[in-house]
């Protein structure tokens, strides 16, 4: 029997839902906010979103922006997700509740780049849980109970954002049948190469299109020679003798064993890896956020998981976690033994002082631009 459906939209991403489902579908009418527009394949005829049949499900197909945009105006009309509208990438499909800080969106794009796990499975839209609103709880409330999968990173029921991200209350929510997959939670294990940072940095500053300015982790050299008013020239003599190789050594042994332990409940991990690669990849960008390929190696896992192909697919082009990279000092480089050759990724356009990628005297000219002393 064929579902009786509307569709919400009228371009390219219509169309290909139409042919996709073809045979399992009948089209009742479109909806779409602009008044001019006419769907493409004759027979699909405009209606009316206050005349429609309550019945029957609207699937929303168009690109995610403005999927949002539409499911405001449906639920402001009364509608409720899954009941009353779809979005097509959930059509037919299991639905995966992808749970983490930010580097879940890197692994929401590398899962999409996977053909066989297209055809199976829709990731919810929804975002990093720092970035979970009040308003957007409802959202993600909905999400866990619908979920046919939940991807959850490692959050303890003590984190900072809230008892409703955590394991405990999670597992508590899903559905009996449904698939739950445990990650590492990496946070924190950037410190690895980066020990002589803090995360929030006081004196950072931004601003309306920026909240968090340009430099959000405070780097203690830096800060060091500021207070000493150290000049550029001699700060960029003295800067990559700052730690002392027992140290550095052992910070990333506490760390290891650390984060080791953490993982050992996890479905999905990652310190074999890490161990395996730090001295000749970078694995991670800053104390946070891994680099692309730990977390190429984590999807590959969660691919196995479910049971999908997992071919060799180019994530060259998927956007980083991070916007930026802390420098690796030379310091660190040598206690560690790294092989590393590490160029500073910055993307803060018309705010730099310079515009090619910077280098570690420029790193520390722009760090006191902006961080110090007035």
């Amino acid at each position: 029997m064929m579902d009786k459906i509307y569709i919400f939209g009228a371009g390219k991403i219509a169309v290909s839902f139409l042919y996709e489902y073809s045979d399992e579908i009948k089209v009742e009418g479109f909806f779409d906010n602009d008044p001019d527009s006419c769907f493409p394949i004759k027979g699909v005829n405009r209606c009316s979103l206050l005349e429609r049949d309550p019945n029957k499900k609207i699937v929303i197909c168009t690109n995610v922006p403005n999927y949002l945009e539409i499911k405001n105006q449906l639920e402001s009309l009364g509608c409720v997700e899954w009941q009353d509208y779809i979005y097509f990438r959930f059509y037919k499909k299991k639905l995966v509740a992808l749970i983490g800080n930010c580097h879940v969106l890197t692994i929401k794009k590398m899962l999409r780049l996977n053909s066989d796990f297209n055809k199976h499975y829709g990731i919810y839209e929804m975002p990093p849980i720092c970035d979970i609103t009040e308003e957007k709880k409802a959202d993600y409330e909905r999400s866990i109970v619908n979920a046919d999968v939940v991807i959850h990173q490692d959050i303890r029921r003590d984190n900072s954002l809230g008892v409703e991200f955590s394991e405990d209350y999670v597992r508590g929510r899903i559905k009996d049948e449904c698939i739950y997959i445990k990650m590492i939670n990496t946070y924190g294990l950037g410190r690895i190469y980066y020990p002589f940072f803090e995360d929030l940095n006081p004196r950072n500053r931004g601003w309306k299109s920026n909240p968090y300015g340009i430099f959000p982790i405070k780097d203690l050299r830096i800060e060091k020679y500021i207070k000493e008013k150290t000049a550029l020239d001699e700060i960029i003599k003295k800067i990559d003798q700052f730690g002392k190789n027992d140290e550095i050594k052992k910070n990333k042994e506490i760390l290891f064993e650390k984060y080791s332990k953490r993982e050992k409940s996890c479905d999905i991990k990652a310190m074999d890896y890490i161990k395996q690669n730090y001295k000749e990849k970078l694995l991670f960008y800053d104390r946070a956020h891994p680099t692309n390929d730990v977390i190429a190696y984590m999807v590959g896992q969660i691919l196995e998981i479910l049971g999908l192909q997992c071919s060799a697919e180019d994530y060259s082009g998927v956007t980083p976690s991070s916007r930026f990279a802390l420098p690796l000092y030379d310091d660190v480089k040598e206690a560690l033994e790294l092989k590393i050759e590490h160029d500073y990724l910055w993307d803060y356009g018309r705010e730099r002082l310079v515009d090619e990628k910077l280098d570690l005297r420029e790193y520390v000219r722009e760090y006191i631009y902006y961080c110090g002393e007035r």
